[in-house]
């Protein structure tokens, strides 16, 4: 999902689009969520990191009370800050692609048969 500039606030279709693929998840066996805010490079290194932070927060906390998503199938969400940029910084539309959080579906193995 995406963000505006130093924004965590998600929109109606950030919303629907993040229950949609708890849904996806949830009908796979053992599908755990890792949630990874990230920012574009507008702003301080320590701004960013924090922004960051809420954003995985807010999505996390999305998804657990709204979307229903357990927490034990959810990992820690982090924040990466303007680490691993998806597109340019220096151009407005790789600044909004680089404002997001990414929802990560794993499925564990080690938990099979439990």
């Amino acid at each position: 999902v995406f963000f505006d500039t130093g924004k965590w606030q998600l929109s109606p279709q950030a919303k629907m689009e993040l229950c949609n693929a708890a849904s996806q998840a949830e009908a796979t066996n053992n599908a755990l969520l890792l949630v990874v805010g990230y920012t574009d490079s507008v702003g301080d290194e320590d701004f960013n990191q924090e922004l960051s932070e809420k954003r995985a927060s807010r999505v996390l906390a999305h998804l657990q009370q709204v979307c229903r998503w357990k927490q034990f199938r959810t990992l820690t969400p982090s924040g990466m800050a303007e680490s691993d940029p998806v597109a340019d910084n220096s151009t407005d539309e790789g600044k909004a692609q680089n404002r997001r959080v990414a929802v990560n579906v794993l499925v564990s193995k080690a938990v099979d048969g439990l």
